[in-house]
């Protein structure tokens, strides 16, 4: 489901077969090339990098420090760490993005642009009760993005899934159950 401001991506593994390249990089520079304008909307992408899903969230912004369009990515995770080799490549991978949105020379080394993250990964360890439930809370995640933003379309990303998992956290293991029971029943032919 898409929100009026809000663009679910096709689910996809994180590297590409048999090299360094990621699935990311691909669909960013493929839209790029097709509008050069993307992304006019927040751009979910729910990747699984390899036995575990881990949502990605774009937004271009206009940094007010100095007036440059960038892209503020969170990254979701509903366990405590992705490793970083994963967290190398898509770092990599979303600062090259940057860079040649903001017309800089792009290369494949690992730098940070500005004072302020281009990327926060969301570490939100939910998984205590639900060890096999990353699929789902990346679509509930998802989810809880779209009705959010429809709403109210201001609001960041980072919030709204930091918002979600410390709400989740709040649940008894019951309850973290009986959400999950509910969501995998409703949500049967889920692909993730």
């Amino acid at each position: 489901a898409n929100a009026k401001n809000t663009q679910v991506n096709y689910p996809t593994g994180l590297y590409v077969p048999y090299s360094t390249r990621t699935h990311l990089e691909d669909a960013l520079n493929e839209n790029i090339k097709s509008d050069p304008s993307w992304p006019n909307e927040v751009q979910l992408f729910p990747i699984n990098t390899g036995g575990h899903w881990i949502l990605v969230s774009l937004q271009k912004i206009v940094n007010k420090k100095n007036n440059k369009l960038q892209i503020k990515c969170v990254i979701f995770n509903s366990l405590r760490a992705l490793g970083h080799d994963k967290e190398n490549s898509l770092t990599r991978v979303i600062n090259s993005f940057n860079s040649e949105l903001m017309g800089e020379m792009s290369n494949n080394n690992i730098k940070v642009h500005l004072n302020e993250p281009d990327i926060i990964f969301l570490h939100a360890d939910l998984q205590q009760y639900l060890s096999q439930s990353c699929g789902a809370f990346v679509c509930m995640a998802a989810q809880e993005v779209i009705e959010q933003r429809e709403s109210n379309s201001d609001s960041a990303p980072y919030t709204l899934l930091k918002n979600y998992a410390d709400r989740f956290k709040k649940y008894s293991a019951e309850e973290q159950y009986e959400i999950d029971f509910q969501h995998r029943l409703v949500n049967r032919n889920c692909y993730l």
